[in-house]
């Protein structure tokens, strides 16, 4: 198999240490043995070691997103390199030709290539790709991997995809055999059989668009307008995106299912005034509120890893002043990591807060998340030239788009045996 430069030169040094090493003690000969295996592997396969790395860290980074999908990709270090280098020639060119030039190379259409989507511009390379899913998590917490089930296509088409589930809230075997008998020829007892259930996710796009001076193309690293665009466009996405997932009442209003409108309603209100003693003030949270909180979620929910409560930033700070009848703090506030009962606390900004505007009563959400599937297009990205009110400013309109729909994956069908759950705040 033809080698790498990078992995001739790798090769060429590991052969002149392992020879050294050979006429060693019998501590060295082993090392020589094991430099042996690593110059075969270089052989074989034709790559250096970092080039190794690489190539694993782009498999596993692509078997990551493509989870919940099973399909596999041909992505290699040479096509993420020249993907890249391709959409960073059309990012900051300013002649239109070069779109032209782009939409006939051999890349276009490829997995790992230049992947033009119609009107809606270049889909965003690896790199690009992975900043700007990065500024997504911090801007809404609901769009981080590691607390949803968060999905990420490969492309910009978005099929619809069902999602099965069952109720398992009162799904338990039945003993049908006992000592030599296997069972097969005793009549079963009646059994409650989990219902089915199935949610369709399809994708509702959302589109930003930034104003871009022509002379920042010229001014500034490809690397640095990588960096500021992932980060415009991911705070500008993770907003309204983020909103929707709180909020959206789904399909028949042409938006994703979110949180409130499909969580079970628990009917509690925390902070009512009703249980406040001692130097507790008027509408203070008590640990009697936040109890019957954590307990109206049932127990298998509760020990998910990925279990966590969502909320306003005003109102974690409720829960933060929280005392106790002698005017104590409620939580610890040293070392809380943002925990209650052991719990993330996730701070999502377009959670209602009490008192907030327009003036509605707050709401704590808790549940596990992994219940909460988001499911999310990778960016494409359109250059505008033909604005006449921006050339004439002397900018471009750099337009981006993201497809996203979401579902509570919950075939209870809004009990109290619900994923997720909510309660009011006052």
């Amino acid at each position: 198999m033809d080698m790498t430069k990078a992995a001739i030169l790798e090769l060429g040094d590991l052969q002149r240490r392992a020879a050294i090493l050979a006429r060693g003690d019998a501590k060295d000969r082993a090392e020589s043995n094991v430099l042996q295996a690593q110059m075969k592997n270089i052989r074989e396969l034709g790559l250096s070691s970092l080039e190794m790395g690489g190539e694993y860290a782009i498999a596993k980074t692509d078997a990551l997103s493509r989870s919940l999908r099973g399909r596999a990709t041909n992505y290699t270090q040479h096509d993420v390199e020249r993907r890249t280098a391709l959409f960073n020639k059309w990012l900051t060119s300013k002649d239109k030709s070069v779109e032209a030039e782009l939409r006939a190379t051999d890349m276009l259409g490829r997995p790992t290539g230049v992947s033009y989507v119609g009107g809606s511009g270049y889909l965003v390379p690896p790199a690009f790709s992975s900043l700007f899913f990065a500024g997504l998590a911090q801007v809404d917490p609901l769009l981080d991997a590691d607390n949803v089930t968060l999905e990420v296509t490969d492309g910009y088409s978005f099929a619809g995809e069902q999602i099965p589930s069952w109720d398992l809230s009162s799904f338990s075997a039945v003993r049908v055999g006992a000592g030599a008998s296997d069972g097969e020829a005793i009549q079963q007892t009646a059994q409650t059989v989990p219902t089915t259930a199935a949610n369709t996710l399809s994708g509702y796009v959302y589109k930003c668009t930034l104003s871009v001076a022509m002379e920042l193309f010229d001014d500034v690293s490809e690397a640095y307008l990588n960096d500021k665009l992932s980060t415009a466009f991911s705070i500008g996405m993770g907003r309204g995106v983020g909103v929707d997932l709180v909020l959206g009442t789904g399909g028949s209003m042409m938006q994703p299912s979110g949180l409130l409108p499909f969580a079970y309603n628990t009917g509690l209100t925390i902070g009512t005034g009703s249980e406040q003693a001692g130097n507790q003030p008027s509408g203070n949270f008590t640990a009697q509120d936040l109890t019957r909180l954590y307990f109206s979620l049932n127990r298998a929910w509760r020990a998910s890893p990925r279990c966590a409560f969502v909320c306003a930033d005003e109102t974690y700070q409720q829960i933060r002043l929280a005392t106790d009848n002698f005017g104590r703090p409620l939580l610890n506030v040293t070392d809380d990591g943002e925990r209650l009962f052991g719990k993330k606390v996730l701070v999502a900004p377009s959670v209602p807060y009490a008192n907030g505007s327009p003036i509605v009563q707050g709401k704590i959400i808790f549940g596990d998340l992994s219940r909460f599937v988001v499911r999310c297009t990778t960016l494409a990205i359109q250059k505008s030239m033909e604005n006449v009110s921006a050339i004439e400013k002397g900018e471009y309109d750099m337009i981006g788009r993201l497809r996203c729909d979401a579902a509570i994956i919950d075939p209870t069908g809004g009990t109290a045996n619900s994923p997720i759950v909510f309660a009011s705040t006052n």
